[in-house]
């Protein structure tokens, strides 16, 4: 009974440890010993020598664990520690999120399995569909808010909204679980699931995971497609690569075709993937969502130069998706906080690419973005030019897509639903996509009145400006039907935009096709490509860097949530010192 009161700190400090890797002792027995060890009586006596062999490598370090969190908790003892410690798991309690992997096992096996251990599973799968049968999205957050609230230690449910997704007590002790180690429960957070739930390829789809590694969302795309058809899963590290394939292997994902390459530099044209109908892009972010960073209790910010760096990245990928000719469904998705990384990406890239469309992600799920000029999450008033980037001040076309992006993208807090910060956006091509239509609508939503591009760029800051124009610029250099005698099917979906409607009308008549890939490179040098200004990084442009001018370092994954690992750009400016945004 004492081990579980001690439970939330003995599991914070066997993590911070590394205690859990631990092969002498069992999942409850480590954390029995602990509390022994810590807070008990010691391991004393004859009949305790196997539990202090288990124990004792990590022994020193839970001692320093312990005396650094009193110190940090301003406790003398570990009455006081539990008490400071209770108030603040009060206020800030994290539920453990579990998805099931439906390729090795049921949800209904898991609660089974889990009842069976003591747990108590207090919503059952089978009771979801009449508990929020009939009820709003708004009502469904609310109950869903109710029943995590109410969790005690060992007791679990079902999710409100994904089908496959279990939530437990923070206390909970998963990480050596049986069901873990043989991959039949995956520890991810429950925003994290999002994305490949609401990408849904059917059965025999043939889908692209474009930032694949770990591979926990790669896994899911394979459950959700039963294992047919076809994944592309990318990375462009070596390290990562390897991960994603043994968590392919060890997860029973058969349809998965890991490769470590670099997205950017796949060719959309190539036969291979003439059948690619859902792409999954989950790129690098500056990881301001997820939780146990904690950036708003240490200081730390993510700079307006570092956001645009990671913003040109990011729309650099999802414009490169939206080339693949028989591309249907694109989701994007951060852990990210930024407007600049979510909404400003999603309406440059709408901007850019006329023939998709916004769907509504998770009809069921009520946390949407909030407009430029409303209150943040934590109902703060927030000054538009410091919450939200406006240097771009297209009335018309700004006011529409911001009205559209509220409504269809989805956000996620712990603040409102308990997870990491999270962001997601689903596009969907136009069937009904007319060129002609659209060259129409372009030019309403810059301003009906704005028909000379000099009007347009006055009503915007040139920096920005150049930004929407260089992701369109990029994109026609790719595209030139009619320099490879294209047929007349293909021909005939070309696409359009440009910076204004007389260049649409007069310069540019459409694009479906990418020219042949970029003159060989030498095979001994790794490439990655940012976006970025070489002055005051306003202007995008694309500069290809060696390994010694820009990598990729990794952080690790974040053991409870299971946080997709994001790589953090590396930029060497010509003048200055590598920077590592962390």
């Amino acid at each position: 009974m004492e081990t579980q009161r001690y439970l939330p700190i003995i599991e914070k400090l066997i993590e911070e440890t590394g205690a859990h890797e631990s092969n002498m002792l069992s999942d409850c027995l480590l954390r029995v010993v602990t509390y022994e060890l810590l807070f008990g009586k010691g391991l004393g006596g004859r009949d305790a020598g196997s539990f202090r062999k288990g124990i004792r490598p990590y022994q020193r370090k839970m001692k320093d664990a312990l005396k650094k969190l009193k110190e940090d908790m301003g406790a003398s003892n570990g009455k006081e520690l539990l008490e400071k410690f209770g108030l603040q798991a009060k206020e800030d309690p994290m539920p453990r999120w579990v998805r099931v992997n439906l390729l090795k096992t049921t949800v209904q096996e898991v609660e089974d399995i889990f009842i069976a251990d003591g747990c108590i599973c207090i919503l059952s799968w089978k009771a979801v569909d009449d508990l929020v049968r009939g009820k709003d999205a708004k009502a469904i957050s609310s109950l869903m808010d109710e029943y995590i609230t109410s969790l005690q230690p060992w007791q679990f449910m079902s999710d409100l909204h994904l089908p496959d997704v279990l939530v437990f007590s923070p206390a909970t002790p998963l990480f050596k679980h049986h069901l873990t180690l043989d991959k039949k429960i995956i520890l991810m957070d429950k925003a994290s699931c999002i994305p490949a739930r609401v990408l849904s390829p059917p059965r025999d789809s043939h889908v692209v995971d474009a930032c694949a590694a770990p591979g926990n969302k790669t896994n899911h795309l394979s459950c959700i497609m039963q294992n047919t058809g076809k994944v592309f899963a990318f990375d462009l590290d070596q390290k990562r690569t390897e991960t994603l394939k043994a968590m392919v292997e060890k997860s029973g994902s058969t349809n998965v075709e890991a490769q470590c390459a670099d997205f950017l530099e796949i060719d959309p044209t190539d036969p291979k993937y003439a059948k690619v109908t859902h792409i999954l892009t989950d790129p690098s972010c500056s990881g301001s969502g997820i939780v146990s960073r904690k950036d708003h209790l240490t200081g730390e910010t993510t700079s307006r130069t570092r956001l645009k760096l990671l913003r040109g990245l990011q729309l650099r990928i999802l414009n490169h998706a939206m080339l693949f000719p028989a591309v249907e469904r694109v989701i994007y998705s951060t852990c990210s906080v930024h407007r600049e990384e979510n909404e400003e990406v999603v309406w440059r890239i709408l901007e850019a690419n006329p023939e998709f469309d916004l769907e509504t992600v998770l009809p069921s799920w009520h946390h949407r973005p909030t407009k430029a000029s409303s209150r943040n999450e934590e109902g703060e008033d927030q000054n538009e030019e410091e919450y939200y980037e406006t240097d771009v001040n297209y009335s018309h076309l700004r006011e529409k897509l911001d009205e559209e992006i509220t409504r269809k993208c989805l956000r996620a807090s712990f603040n409102v639903d308990k997870t990491n910060g999270f962001f997601v956006a689903l596009f969907k091509k136009s069937r009904n996509f007319s060129n002609e239509t659209r060259q129409g609508e372009g030019e309403h939503t810059v301003g009906e009145d704005e028909t000379q591009e000099g009007e347009v760029e006055g009503n915007c800051k040139d920096d920005e400006y150049a930004e929407v124009e260089q992701v369109k610029e990029d994109r026609s250099k790719l595209m030139d039907a009619s320099e490879h005698g294209l047929d007349a099917t293909t021909k005939s979906k070309k696409r359009r935009f440009s910076g204004s409607a007389e260049e649409d009308s007069s310069l540019i008549k459409g694009e479906n096709s990418l020219k042949k890939k970029k003159k060989k490179r030498k095979k001994d040098k790794t490439r990655d490509q940012s976006i970025l200004n070489e002055d005051d990084f306003g202007d995008v442009k694309q500069f290809d860097h060696s390994l010694e001018d820009a990598k990729v370092t990794l952080t690790s994954d974040d053991a409870d949530n299971d946080v997709d690992v994001k790589a953090d750009v590396v930029v060497r400016d010509k003048e200055e010192e590598a920077t590592r945004f962390d």
